[in-house]
């Protein structure tokens, strides 16, 4: 990063070859849509090009750019919230007083539905904890690095773990014991 901000353009090839799949696979994960993720990634990434003299290093780069793209899709997530909230009242009016919409294909589902179940209960965690848990898990960043991505306390990192954790093994014992 140092040698991108001194001006070494070819520093930031360098970057973006070594975080593009690790940060996309975070994002992917963190926003459960690979075409938002791909968005998010490139906001992320022209944001270190025109915020490169930002980064103080008081940080690992890593935990920078991570915290950087975390921060860009909130406003995102925040819409996709309200707009599921319009459709769940959508749900609420007579089918005549509905405005007329285009039938949209159903998702792929995955092959293997172990798999499928743990990516639908991580999505439905709280965000502060659905945040925590993917880096943790899928991206191994320590809990320090977390906290930085995700401008929190230790403490806070810890107690986010704890209950996504224990949502997802009590989501996942509970789908089981319906099997």
């Amino acid at each position: 990063m140092e040698m991108f901000q001194k001006g070494d353009n070819s520093a930031f090839d360098e970057l973006f070859s070594r975080y593009k799949q690790p940060l996309l696979g975070y994002l992917d994960r963190y926003l459960a849509n690979p075409a938002t993720a791909e968005d998010v990634f490139q906001q992320a990434f022209l944001t270190l090009w025109t915020k490169r003299d930002s980064y103080k290093g008081r940080s690992l780069f890593k935990t920078w750019l991570y915290a950087v793209a975390t921060n860009l899709p909130r406003d995102t997530i925040k819409h996709r919230t309200r707009q599921k909230q319009v459709e769940a009242d959508m749900e609420l009016i007579p089918a005549a007083d509905k405005p007329e919409s285009v039938p949209t294909a159903d998702p792929p589902k995955c092959g293997n539905e172990a798999l499928e179940s743990l990516k639908e209960v991580v999505e439905k965690l709280p965000i502060e904890q659905r945040e925590c848990f993917v880096l943790a898990r899928y991206q191994g960043l320590s809990y320090r690095e977390i906290a930085g991505v995700c401008n929190c306390s230790l403490s806070a990192v810890k107690m986010r773990l704890h209950r996504a954790l224990k949502t997802v093994t009590e989501s996942l014992a509970g789908g089981l014991k319906s099997v």
